[in-house]
Order: C-alpha cells, then structure tokens, then sequence
C-alpha cells in the first residue's frame, strides 16, 4: 500500500508504487518493508526507507525511484515501461501497438508456427532490454535448448514471466481496491 493510500489519497502514482513494491519482493523473496503487524508495517512505509539492497542493480533504480514517497516524484507507469524496455533511449519512434513494444521485447526469440497471425513476418533482432538477458548463441538458430529434466530449476524467462505476471495483477488488484473505496469511483 502506498503512502497516500493510508491516508486516503491515492491515485495513479499508488500504483507505480505497488509495482516497485511487487518487483523488490518478486526479486528478493522479503517485503521492501518488513513484516509484522499491519500496523508497524504501515507506519514503515509512511516513515521509512525500503530495504532494496537485494534488488539485482539495473532494476534497482528503477524500483527506488517507484518507492518514492512523494507521489509526484514517481515515475510514471509510462516512463518505467519505457525504461524496461528499452524505448526511452532511442530517437526512433516508439510503434503504436504498445502490446507490440512490450512483446518484440519479451519475447524476442519466439517464432511463429505456421497458421498463426503474423507467421510471415521476419522475426525482429534482439536489442537491449532489462526484461530479459540475450539468448546465447549456443541455443542455435531454432531458439533455446528446452530445459533438462531432474534440474528442477526455474528458467530466468520463467521467472521474468511470473513476476511480470504478479506485477499487472498486483496493479489490477490494487485499482480494484481503490474502485471499491467510497467517493473513488469512475
């Protein structure tokens, strides 16, 4: 919960800071801000500083900056996207589809099958991104090797996947909570 939603202010910029709080603890395994009662636990973060030693560096800025807590020193979820993947260092345009922006960088190695929209495209080259690490080129030209079995062992791209995935339900949670809370409706 962000700093204004305790005292009943909350807005857009409460749910940049769930997702930095979403990202530390996907990262790390431990809340930014401990544990305990709800009470001591809101009180750190009305008072305190997150514990974000833990969170790998280049996303560590990033959730710092998310963990503000003055909302409008807050990243926008537009500028963090943009950080994420890569768009706000290049003076080409951005394409319009940002679902398009946001798969050609997740998913750069994903091919096609045959029958599937867009099957005859060219697949786009891989290009910098803090969402993923290149493929080495020893996965070859079909893409990745699949796992080996009894490693029992999480992919990084698993774990980049899941954590993405509770990050937008974390956000959708926490609009769902704000909706509910009289005189925030539409």
């Amino acid at each position: 919960m962000a700093p204004e939603q305790v005292i009943g202010r909350a807005g857009q910029a409460a749910d940049v800071f769930v997702w930095g709080v979403t990202v530390a603890y996907a990262a790390t395994g431990q809340p930014p801000f401990g544990t305990g009662e709800t009470h001591a636990v809101l009180y750190r973060v009305m008072h305190s500083d997150p514990d974000i030693s833990a969170v790998p560096q280049p996303l560590r800025p990033l959730v710092a900056a998310a963990l503000d807590k003055a909302p409008e020193r807050r990243p926008t979820a537009r500028e963090l996207l943009d950080q994420l993947t890569g768009t706000a260092m290049r003076s080409q345009p951005v394409p319009d589809s940002l679902t398009e922006t946001v798969l050609a960088k997740t998913w750069q190695r994903t091919r096609p099958q045959p029958g599937w929209p867009g099957a005859g495209r060219q697949a786009r080259e891989p290009e910098d991104s803090l969402l993923l690490a290149p493929v080495s080129s020893a996965s070859g030209p079909s893409g990745p090797r699949p796992p080996r079995a009894g490693k029992g062992r999480i992919s990084r791209r698993a774990k980049t996947v899941g954590a993405a995935a509770l990050a937008v339900a974390a956000v959708a949670a926490a609009v769902a909570v704000i909706e509910m809370v009289p005189g925030n409706g539409p």
